[in-house]
This record gives C-alpha cells, sequence and structure tokens, in this order.
C-alpha cells in the first residue's frame, strides 16, 4: 500500500513555489516515513517525479555533533529552525497598593529550507539551546544554530521586562516585542527563509495582568501567557524553535519574576540520491 497518496501541493519544475506549499510537502513526507519507519518505493518515486531525486533516508538533528550522509546519498533538502526566546520577567513591585505588570513573549527561531544539489558531505552542526527566563529582566535569546556554513539560523529574540502600569481604569499594553532577528543566511540554496515570529505584548488590566504569548514556529508552539497574581504563571514554549510566554503579575511588595523559557533548535534532513 502506498504511504504518499497524493502530496498537499502539486509542485511542477520550472516554477517558483509559494513557501507555504514547500513546507506543506516537507512536512508531509516527514510525517508519513515517521509513521512508516522506512521511505518506501512509493515516497522515492514521489521525490524524483518532483525533479529532486530519490529520497534514500531522512535524519532528524536534534542535538549539536556531526551530521554524516547515509549511504549513497549525494544531494539534500535541508530545513531547520532556529532556538526560541525566552518571555520577558516581571520586574520589582514595592509595598502598597497592588500593581499589574506583564512581560512580553519570546520570538520563535528563524526559519530556513535549503537545496544541496549535488556533493553532499559531512558537516559540524550547532543545535542553540533555547533562551531561559531571567528573575526581573528581559529574556534570553535564543542560541544561533547552524548545519555547516550551507544554513545559518539566529534565535529568536528575548522578550522584553513588564515595568508596571498602576492602571487609570482602561487596559494597557505591557512590554511590547523586540524586533526580529536577523535573517537566515550560509551558502545553501535557498528554498524557503524567514525571520520568525514575534512574541506577544503583556497586557496590563487595573486589577490584572497577562504575560505575553511566546511566538510560534513550524515545529513548536509558543508558550502561553499566565494572568497574574501573587506569583508568575503561564507556560514555556513547546516543540521546537518556539518562544516562552511573558511573566505576569498583580501584586505589591515583591522582587521581580522571570518569564518562561524558549525550546531549542532542529534540523530535518532529507537525503536524496
Amino acid at each position: 500500500m502506498s504511504i504518499i497518496g497524493t502530496l498537499p501541493a502539486n509542485l511542477q519544475n520550472g516554477t517558483i513555489a509559494d513557501a507555504s506549499q514547500v513546507m506543506a510537502d516537507l512536512n508531509y513526507i516527514a510525517n508519513q516515513v515517521n509513521a512508516n519507519a522506512l521511505a518506501t518505493a512509493a515516497l522515492t518515486t514521489a521525490m524524483a517525479a518532483a525533479g529532486l531525486g530519490a529520497l534514500v533516508n531522512i535524519q532528524v538533528l536534534l542535538a549539536s555533533g556531526t551530521y554524516t550522509p547515509s549511504a549513497n546519498a549525494n544531494s539534500a533538502i535541508v530545513a531547520g529552525v532556529g532556538a526560541g526566546a525566552a518571555g520577558g520577567g516581571t520586574s520589582a513591585v514595592s509595598p502598597g497598593p497592588a500593581v499589574p505588570v506583564a512581560g512580553s513573549g519570546g520570538g520563535s527561531g528563524t526559519v530556513g529550507v535549503i537545496w544541496i544539489p549535488s556533493g553532499l558531505t559531512t558537516q559540524a552542526v550547532t543545535i542553540g539551546a533555547g533562551g531561559t527566563g531571567v528573575a526581573g529582566s528581559g529574556g534570553n535569546n535564543g542560541g544561533q544554530s547552524s548545519f555547516g556554513g550551507l544554513l545559518i539560523l539566529p534565535g529568536g529574540l528575548g522578550g522584553l521586562l513588564g515595568g508596571g502600569n498602576p492602571g487609570s481604569g482602561t487596559a494597557a499594553l505591557g512590554a511590547a516585542p523586540p524586533q526580529l532577528p536577523a535573517a537566515p543566511s550560509g551558502s545553501g540554496i535557498f528554498l524557503y527563509s524567514t525571520q520568525g515570529e514575534p512574541g506577544m505584548p503583556g497586557l496590563d488590566f487595573p486589577n490584572n495582568s497577562l504575560g505575553g504569548r511566546g511566538g510560534n514556529s513550524p515545529f513548536g508552539s509558543g508558550g502561553t501567557g499566565g494572568v497574574g497574581g501573587t506569583t508568575t504563571n503561564g507556560t514555556n514554549g513547546n516543540g521546537r524553535g518556539a518562544g516562552g510566554a511573558g511573566g505576569a503579575i498583580y501584586s505589591s511588595g515583591v522582587s521581580g519574576t522571570a518569564g518562561f523559557n524558549g525550546t531549542a533548535a532542529a534540523f530535518i534532513v532529507f537525503e536524496l540520491v
């Protein structure tokens, strides 16, 4: 029985495909291979029909080290996501009336897809770590990731510190998200490139606060901002390359608290012959 069926997008040689079509096909192929444990004749036929060569193996790289091509692999499509950043923390609040404080979410890592048409060789791989939250400060950026010099992926930018807003009877934005990181780079032939997704701003309400959501990635979802209380709450990023939520409190006489962590990077290598 064929495991491919119909690809989500019918890509034609000599035309420029929409980025969402390329990613849809790559995600579909990866899911089918993982579900069936190996690449079948139907899968390799589909790759060859797309003009990319026959698929011989898929390697998922989740830790830094050395990538070694599988036997007979001579070309590849490499898809990767950079590390997600941590959300911003909350500043200290002096004793007195309760104050809402909300940090912004951390950004997701950059995303790149490259084609290596021939001469596939061993490459040094760096998997950037997700950014970590810091008490009373903005979140740490996601670490930079690289697949040799062919694909270099900056991590997302950390969420900003929430400074507090005593409120005026109306809701107000807390810390705004930072700008996007630098774009992916490298000597590979780029099929797709994006600078990721920024986290969302925190929100300060008259009697509460909400931490900003972390940025989503193609391989993970951003952390969810929590509603403020006496201590901050929310969630870390999920999957790979996603940002953590910003912290949120509604209190008085408390120390600064940390935002939530982003998640590490990843590369997927579709090896072709």
